[in-house]
């Protein structure tokens, strides 16, 4: 018998039924073209065969391999019975009738009962057994029985299945169709028994509200509106249709948008509320969300969803004063000549029965501050307006610049504080008045106008140091006091008393200035006075200093910050000197750079401050000082140091809502006048220092 035989073509001859067998050959294939390679298998023996085609590329030398495999066979006819027939069945009872089944233990097919010249049959359709009756209600058959015709139309039968509850069927046999000849016996004999399989499965519509049964919109203030939402979500496996209703028939503050739709499943629904507040008080309201295809259990009137909200009048405390001037005293026009007996410097007070806050004790170019507390007890922002206006009974008052209010507008959040700071500094000996107004930013919050507003009158006066001179009695022809000294022979001392009365309402602080070119006077205090500073005289001639300007601090703790103040005075008539004090640590001037007029003097304040224990006897501290001229004339130059500066209100970012920008203080430093400095005019004035730093202390103990 010849081997299997593997024959290669390019293509078949005419003629031909069988190609030729090719032991090696060349195509040749064009560009971008392609040759087909027939391959024939054809064997006489039974088995699996394979060979390999060897194809090479010319020019190139590599080889190319083509796998092939054939399988030989001969026919062959089935004979497994569950492959044969449709319907086969383990084995079969004696009395049993089976149509068209295959038995397995006898190898025989039964065809099953049949009637010569029968025309038709009948079935019926009923559940399997009790137990799938429960399932079986879920489900009804039309029609449940019938006659068979004897003809190739079928007869339709429809399953409706209707459930009652959440149930699924995976794959039963619920119902039996029974196939009957009617002519056997009374009711039918069955022929047949045919189960029908069911899939189903019924499910209740799942859904989830964010927030659950309550949205609160919060506080709003009476004529805005606040749009807020909740989410409706389909958790289940259907979409189902949704409707928004009011419980009651009410107008209501919160239109609900969309009312009603359609969710798919998975997916979500945004309901928006656009709430409007209206009359002031709380609100609420209740909807009734009806989702199709829910638990018939679960609120068969629709589900509840309550809405609140709450509209607010913008307001601030207005009549607690107590909580208004916290941290200043409040009395009554009764007792106010007592209180003013008591009230320290630059502090003040509130006159209930006349409404009236008043500053005291306060000298001119002085600053004195009083906070008024803001306080916001609602539930919502306020935005609060403050200003310092004439009062009406002294329109011609200047307080413009004597009465400053920072800031201009506070924005309070709700259940909250913010102070207010009022700012007097008189220019002139004089009373001034003004009226402090604070009131609800109308444009931020439209009801307003029918908040309150806090109003008062504020008045202070600017006072100056009034001093009387007790010692001397006798007086010159000028009116001015004299000491009037015996005749002394030279070298020989006598003391007269210089006795001062503060006979004002604050506190003074007198310069004595002994202005003695022959050196023959000298001033001493008595141990009952108390001297705060001692002067520094510069004369113009040579801007030197009197070597007994000495300067003693005492006893300072380590750490702690000590200040002495003297004065330095320009002796000269007509030129101005500049002063600049050269740095010594741990000593610090203020000011440290500036001018002294002709004539004129200034108070220098040095602080020493130490952080470890050291002692300075007579420290030698220098102090520049150069003779200038002025561009202007001298009268028209106003004093200058490096303390001096000038207030300025600035725009800031301004706030949300508001209509106007807001305006920021800033504090800049005065520039210093133009001048010259005299050629070969410049020198060092020198002053001591003493002081002893010390760490010693007492500690505290506990007594018992």
């Amino acid at each position: 018998m010849a081997p299997p035989a593997l024959l290669c073509s390019s293509a078949v001859p005419e003629g031909s039924s069988f190609p030729a067998r090719l032991s090696s050959y060349r195509w040749v294939v064009p560009a971008q073209g392609q040759v087909v390679l027939q391959v024939h298998f054809s064997s006489a023996l039974l088995g699996s065969f394979e060979q390999r085609l060897h194809l090479e590329l010319l020019g190139t030398k590599r080889p190319y391999q083509l796998h092939c495999r054939g399988t030989c066979l001969y026919p062959s006819i089935s004979q497994e019975p569950r492959e044969v027939f449709p319907g086969c069945r383990q084995s079969k009872a004696a009395d049993a009738i089976i149509s068209k089944q295959y038995v397995l233990s006898t190898g025989m097919f039964h065809l099953g009962p049949l009637l010569c010249a029968q025309a038709r049959d009948r079935f019926r359709l009923r559940p399997t057994d009790p137990g799938s009756r429960d399932l079986a209600s879920h489900l009804t058959v039309q029609p449940q029985q019938g006659l068979l015709p004897a003809s190739e139309h079928p007869v339709p039968v429809q399953l409706l299945f209707h459930p009652q509850r959440e149930i699924s069927i995976e794959d039963k046999a619920i119902l039996l169709c029974q196939v009957l000849e009617p002519k056997l016996r009374a009711g039918g004999e069955p022929m047949a028994s045919i189960p029908v399989r069911l899939s189903a499965r019924a499910v209740l519509s799942q859904y989830s509200i964010s927030p659950a049964a309550l949205l609160d919109c919060g506080a709003m203030a009476s004529g805005t509106r606040r749009a807020c939402s909740f989410l409706l979500q389909n958790r289940g496996l259907l979409p189902f249709q949704f409707l928004i209703c009011r419980a009651r028939l009410t107008l209501g503050m919160f239109p609900v948008s969309p009312a009603f739709g359609s969710i798919l499943p998975g997916e979500q629904q945004l309901v928006t509320v656009d709430c409007a507040a209206e009359l002031p008080g709380p609100c609420q309201e209740q909807l009734l969300i009806d989702i199709s295809s829910r638990d018939p259990g679960d609120n068969p009137l629709g589900i509840p969803y309550t809405l609140l909200a709450e509209s607010c009048l913008p307001a601030f405390l207005a009549d607690d004063l107590e909580s208004i001037f916290e941290g200043h005293q409040i009395c009554s026009s009764s007792n106010l000549c007592q209180l003013l007996q008591t009230v320290q410097e630059q502090q003040g007070l509130f006159l209930t029965d006349e409404n009236k806050f008043i500053f005291t004790k306060l000298l001119v170019g002085h600053q004195a501050t009083a906070r008024c507390r803001i306080c916001n007890v609602n539930r919502i922002p306020c935005h609060v307006l403050l200003s310092s206006k004439p009062s009406p009974s002294k329109l011609k008052s200047h307080s413009g610049q004597v009465f400053e209010v920072d800031p201009v507008r506070l924005s309070v959040p709700s259940c909250s504080q913010a102070f207010a700071t009022v700012t007097f500094t008189p220019r002139k000996v004089k009373s001034y008045h003004c009226t402090f107004e604070a009131s609800l930013d109308v444009h931020t919050s439209p009801a307003a106008v029918r908040a309150q507003s806090l109003s008062f009158e504020i008045s202070g006066e600017g006072k100056l140091p009034e001093v009387r001179v007790l010692r001397p009695a006798l007086k010159d022809r000028r009116g001015n006091p004299l000491l009037l000294f015996r005749r002394l022979l030279l070298g020989a001392w006598e003391k007269l008393p210089l006795v001062l009365q503060n006979s004002g309402p604050v506190p003074a602080q007198v310069l004595l200035d002994l202005l003695d070119e022959e050196g023959v006077f000298f001033l001493k205090a008595r141990p009952s006075t108390k001297c705060l500073s001692q002067a520094v005289g510069m004369k113009d001639s040579a801007g030197e200093a009197d070597p007994g300007d000495h300067i003693q601090f005492g006893f300072c703790p380590v750490g702690t910050p000590c200040t002495v103040t003297f004065t330095i005075a320009n002796r000269s008539r007509g030129q101005a000197l500049r002063f600049q004090w050269l740095p010594e640590p741990p000593f610090h001037f203020c000011p440290q750079v500036g001018h002294l007029h002709a004539g004129c003097a200034k108070d220098i304040t040095v602080t020493l401050q130490s952080e470890v224990e050291v002692t300075f006897k007579k420290h030698p501290v220098k102090c520049q000082v150069s003779r200038i001229s002025f561009q202007l004339p001298p009268e028209e130059v106003p004093d200058w140091d490096d303390i001096l500066h000038a207030i300025k209100w600035v725009h800031t970012t301004r706030a949300p809502g508001a209509t106007w920008p807001v305006k920021k203080k800033v504090l800049e430093p005065e520039a210093e006048p133009a001048h010259t400095v005299l050629e070969s005019s410049s020198r060092e004035v020198q002053i001591f220092l003493s002081a002893v730093v010390t760490g010693l202390g007492c500690d505290e103990e506990v007594i018992n």
